[in-house]
């Protein structure tokens, strides 16, 4: 799809170079961020009577838990598979006094695992199997699926800002444990509408909770001159993140060119986020849900409040409830936001994969992660430390950044937090290697995810011999083969390639199909574009919902037609004369829609594309490229890149079987409040334009045959004479 000039591009990695968006600032912010560097730089002035509390806030994403995938696998280096979160939030200092000023952090773990702190606790049954505990099971399955619990923690989040004052200023926590989980969890009621629970949560914090603690303050020794805020995410986490932000305005008092909290002047001063996905609500499995129900409805755009705001996005994820949160706002950025694209799946960028998994090549022989994930992590680390973050760094760091940015007043990263951070260089070149052969261009993000799909799809549909591929050796050898989460891997790394294959060939048989039909139904589809789509007979039938040239609305269709077929298909019900003839005909994809848009050229049908642009079966087509990639690309992509879909069906969610489509279609991209609407919109106008051309041109063409018949019937009348 093209898209204007008028569209803000998205950015290239830059290993070494992140940089971070930057809004314009007022002079009183230029004098707080002045302050806040003052505050945290050791070689400043003497202790003083004023203050400033330095507040991390981090945001864990679905299914990530420092407990479960740190803390509990000390003992097993590869065992461990924390998010950059994580890793972030083990590099900031606090609970920490240093002279006047404070240092606090606190994490949130990831949504559909325990979070005992606001009563999200693991389910397992006690001896009488009580309801409460299937509660609890059933809340943690829902926090996964539909972000249930979600506001809960952001509201907890909101407490540790009142928290991280009163602490630092009279050593006590103003809101109790007791009350800060009742707080957090008033905010889900199934029995009471959205905005009676926005205007409780409101109420409650601004002028219940302030008022207190302004009082609390009062005629205490040191007084606050600053509050700074930094806040972290990944995943619905990410979403958290926004939403926090949103909400933490929402309960301050704007003054002048500035906030207050409390009465304490208040700067958010950075916002790093990692591939949001909100899918609150009911994930977008289909195109007609959006998935940003409740505390995701129109909190997802970057509050302009926000001084510094990095976002790094996931190429090559392709889950359909794994819809992407740009942070631009229609065609345009934020002065205040930054956004880059990175190659691989939504874990590559924030993290989270075990090593080995999915037969990746990402541990070393002496216990080294080669992990993707560090490379997008490490940056996100340096940007932030740039911005001014008080992250706590290495040595080696502090001879090269100096005291200037006021990291010598803690203590330097432990050996084990700084090593967890840094990439490997094996894989830092590996990633270097990809990009000097990928030739990725900068541009709308939407265009930048299609050109890395497009290299990650043409590798796997020229793929010579799939099932026997390294990826999949390694899948199958020990500890891989036998350990249980692991054990399934290679079926369903075939899986989904297997159904990408079909469905590619699929689109082939259809395209051959319309061409032999000519023009016989052609007039029905063009009026009819948005109409649901017929099943032809087949072996594959049910797997194409497309037909080329054409819409493919007929989302629910798609989901109920041919399932039998799709469940057969991962099921291996098919025979190798069939696989050969798929594989065959996939490779010749480039090949089909040339034939189909010369056969177009005829006029007998105008080019009509689905409005639902990422289930595009023609822009499926164009992305396949008709020569392998090159051998650096595809090693990057065998070593390095997990295929989220395969450890999806792990997890229990086959979406093929679902919606007809899996790993064959491309991501959806929100760009704020309206969604994707502006991409849809430029679809429906160029459908238009296509069909009205071809209107003109067929009138044209009926008054030139009315023309000819006239004066032949005049012609005829003279001879007759």
């Amino acid at each position: 799809m093209s898209t204007t000039t008028l569209i803000d591009s998205a950015l290239n990695p830059s290993l070494g170079g992140t940089r971070v968006g930057e809004r314009p600032l007022s002079n009183r912010e230029q004098l707080q961020r002045a302050a806040a560097r003052c505050a945290t730089n050791p070689l400043g002035p003497v202790p003083k009577c004023t203050g400033c509390v330095f507040i991390g806030i981090f945001f864990d994403g679905t299914g990530n838990n420092e407990q479960k995938d740190y803390l509990d696998q000390l003992s097993e280096p590869r065992e461990m598979k924390h998010s950059n979160v994580v890793r972030l939030y083990h590099a900031h200092p606090g609970p920490l006094k240093v002279a006047t000023n404070g240092y606090y952090r606190y994490y949130i773990p990831g949504l559909g695992t325990p979070f005992p702190k606001i009563g999200d606790v693991d389910g397992e049954l006690d001896e009488e199997g009580s309801l409460t505990q299937k509660w609890h099971t059933l809340k943690q399955q829902l926090g996964s699926i539909g972000a249930m619990n979600g506001a809960p923690r952001i509201v907890w989040g909101l407490t540790r800002v009142f928290n991280a004052i009163s602490q630092h200023v009279y050593e006590k926590d103003l809101i109790d444990d007791t009350t800060a989980k009742d707080l957090a969890t008033s905010v889900f009621d199934m029995m009471l509408p959205q905005v009676a629970i926005d205007v409780s949560r409101l109420i409650s914090l601004k002028a219940v909770w302030q008022n207190r603690l302004k009082s609390k303050l009062a005629n205490q020794p040191v007084k606050l001159e600053l509050i700074t805020i930094n806040v972290f995410g990944f995943s619905r986490g990410a979403a958290e993140a926004r939403t926090f932000v949103n909400w933490l305005y929402e309960i301050c008092a704007q003054k002048d060119d500035g906030y207050t909290f409390a009465g304490i002047p208040i700067r958010v001063q950075f916002l790093g986020i990692f591939d949001t996905v909100a899918s609150v609500g009911a994930a977008g499995l289909y195109t007609f849900i959006e998935g940003r129900a409740g505390w995701a409805n129109k909190t997802m755009q970057i509050h302009p409040g926000v001084e510094q705001c990095v976002h790094m996005v996931a190429s090559t994820e392709a889950r359909a409830c794994f819809p992407l949160d740009s942070a631009r706002i229609e065609g345009r950025y934020p002065a205040n936001v930054v956004e880059y694209v990175y190659p691989g799946s939504h874990s590559d960028v924030g993290g989270g994969y075990k090593p080995m998994a999915l037969g990746r090549k990402d541990w070393g022989e002496k216990d080294e992660d080669l992990q993707l994930a560090r490379v997008p992590g490490y940056e996100m680390y340096c940007a932030a430390l740039g911005a001014g973050v008080p992250f706590q760094t290495s040595f080696g760091a502090r001879k090269i950044l100096g005291t200037t940015f006021g990291i010598g007043a803690f203590e330097p990263l432990s050996e084990k937090v700084a090593k967890a951070l840094q990439p490997s260089p094996a894989t830092v070149k590996a990633f270097d290697a990809y990009y000097q052969k990928a030739n990725i261009q900068a541009g709308p993000v939407e265009e930048m995810a299609c050109q890395h799909l497009s290299l990650y799809l043409t590798y796997r549909v020229h793929h010579k011999d799939w099932r026997n591929s390294p990826a999949m050796k390694r899948a199958l050898k020990i500890p891989n083969g036998e350990l249980g989460s692991y054990k399934n891997e290679p079926l369903t790394m075939w899986q989904t390639q297997a159904a990408l294959i079909f469905v590619v060939s699929a689109l082939c048989d259809e395209i051959r199909r319309r061409i032999q039909a000519g023009g016989t139904d052609n007039e029905v589809l063009r009026h009819r574009y948005d109409a649901a789509t017929q099943v032809r007979d087949g072996a594959v039938k049910g797997l194409s919902q497309w037909w080329p040239g054409s819409s493919i609305h007929a989302v629910v269709g798609s989901a109920l037609t041919g399932f039998s077929t799709r469940t057969g298909l991962m099921q291996g019900k098919y025979t190798a004369e069939d696989l050969k003839k798929a594989v065959d005909q996939a490779n010749k994809a480039p090949q089909y829609l040339a034939e189909w848009r010369k056969f177009l050229a005829t006029g007998i049908q105008a080019e009509v594309r689905d409005v639902a642009i990422e289930r595009d079966g023609v822009r499926l087509l164009e992305a396949i490229q008709s020569t392998p990639v090159p051998g650096e690309v595809a090693s990057f992509f065998e070593e390095l890149i997990h295929d989220s879909m395969a450890g999806f069906i792990g997890f229990g969610m086959p979406e093929f079987e679902t919606n007809g489509f899996g790993i064959a279609k491309f991501r959806r991209i929100f760009f704020g409040d309206n969604g994707d609407n502006m991409l849809r919109d430029e679809v429906e106008r160029n459908n238009k334009k296509r069909i009205e051309a071809l209107d003109a041109l067929r009138a044209k063409d009926r008054a030139q045959r009315a023309q000819w018949d006239r004066e032949s019937s005049d012609y005829q009348r003279t001879i007759a004479r």
